[in-house]
């Protein structure tokens, strides 16, 4: 009914919030607030929860790989749906509340029915996880997303799929629909929005071009494929990447010898400074979402080579994030042939007090600017005599026990008059 919120969480508990409109003292505006009014406590921690839409029914899904259905109004359970052989990710009712679709670790998508809690389909949906699930109001047609970065539409009647939307480079992490238009958010920092055209799809021919591409992946004349989602972009930031660190080294060796070689040419180009600062703008101007590409293209004696570089870069306060980024996705990508490399201990050793060092002083800096903004917060607050948000929750507790004390004293002065 639009007027209020549930949260699950990881203490076991749903709790259930209604919007409320509180006076601000001395003046005539409300401010939009949230108070707490009812709590279900179950025996295991909740990773979703979700109303129907008709407003009388409440899905818990639990750590136990199991759904939980209970009466809104009474928290009275109804029925218990399992089946699935990980925990439920997510999960979502049709609006007319007599479907509920559940997306699981185990890639499988389940469509249950809300009237006697039987399994209608299993559908393995995704190449990985599950992670979001939901349905086209006014239909039993239903959205899934999963962490292999597809998108895709199924029919809760007939169990078939309808299209496979791929956009996403890495995993896909949530949906959301409305009118002619679905849009996705994932791994790779974007969101992706598709609109619904007038073109006529035939699911025979969709069925067909899906087989043909999964025998070409799995024949033997299928071509070889990185571990990786490699794009034009990543190979781009891998070569500049290559030419920044082997001018580097060329620099190094040159001073090293005594030489006093020129400075590289892209940092004229550039004007730059150092040698970390060129550094620090190659792997900047990476975009973040193929850095892990770049970094896997990169062959091992320049991965040797940029972790000797590492320690300069974290301990510059501003070059100090992205060089926390580069190193632990260089440990990530690399992690076999750098920690059996005994002649890097020391350098593991330097790297990890290097970058805790710098992990505190950026932690310490972004603590001081919360702060500092909570305080600006407050004093625009009481310049506007405006509140951009206030919790109601421990005022409305104060006001009840205020209320049942006066109670208890009615009740003792009641009893000392007989």
């Amino acid at each position: 009914d639009q007027t209020g919120a549930i949260t699950a969480s990881g203490d076991a508990t749903v709790k259930v919030w209604s919007y409320e409109l509180l006076p601000v003292p001395d003046t005539k505006t409300k401010v939009l607030s949230l108070r707490h009014t009812r709590t279900l406590k179950l025996d295991d921690p909740v990773l979703y929860a979700t109303v129907s839409p008709c407003g009388k029914l409440l899905a818990a899904a639990l750590l136990d790989c199991t759904v939980k259905i209970f009466f809104m109004d009474t928290f009275k359970f109804f029925i218990s749906l399992y089946g699935h052989k990980l925990p439920i990710l997510c999960t979502d009712i049709s609006s007319d509340s007599t479907l509920i679709v559940t997306g699981s670790a185990d890639r499988n998508v389940k469509i249950w029915g809300l009237d006697f809690g039987d399994c209608h389909k299993s559908l393995f949906a995704h190449d990985d996880a599950v992670t979001c699930v939901k349905f086209l109001h006014g239909t039993h047609y239903f959205f899934t997303s999963g962490k292999d970065g597809l998108v895709k539409q199924w029919d809760a009647d007939s169990f078939n799929k309808i299209i496979t939307l791929k956009g996403h480079f890495g995993e896909c992490w949530g949906l959301s629909l409305g009118g002619n238009y679905v849009a996705s958010c994932g791994q790779d920092r974007a969101v992706r929005v598709y609109e619904k055209t007038d073109e006529p799809l035939v699911l025979n021919d969709e069925e067909e071009e899906e087989r043909a591409k999964e025998e070409l992946a799995t024949g033997e004349s299928a071509p070889s494929k990185l571990p990786s989602t490699k794009t034009v972009l990543s190979e781009r930031g891998a070569e500049l990447l290559i030419e920044c660190l082997d001018s580097l080294n060329e620099y190094q060796e040159g001073m090293k010898l005594g030489l006093n070689p020129d400075l590289p040419t892209m940092m004229g180009v550039l004007n730059l400074k150092s040698p970390q600062e060129y550094l620090a703008k190659t792997l900047s101007n990476i975009r973040a979402s193929d850095l892990e590409e770049a970094l896997i293209l990169l062959p091992f004696h320049n991965v040797s080579f940029l972790m000797t570089l590492l320690p300069q870069l974290l301990a510059a306060p501003l070059t100090c994030e992205i060089a926390a980024k580069t190193l632990l996705l260089l440990l990530k990508v690399h992690h076999g042939p750098v920690t059996s490399d005994t002649s890097k201990i020391r350098l593991l050793e330097n790297i990890e007090t290097s970058a805790m060092e710098a992990i505190t002083t950026f932690r310490d800096m972004v603590g001081v600017n919360l702060h500092g903004l909570m305080y600006i917060q407050r004093e625009i607050e009481k310049k506007e005599g405006i509140l951009m948000f206030k919790e109601v929750s421990d005022k409305f507790k104060e006001k009840q026990k205020k209320k049942r004390r006066k109670e208890k004293l009615k009740k003792a002065a009641a009893i000392l008059a007989l």
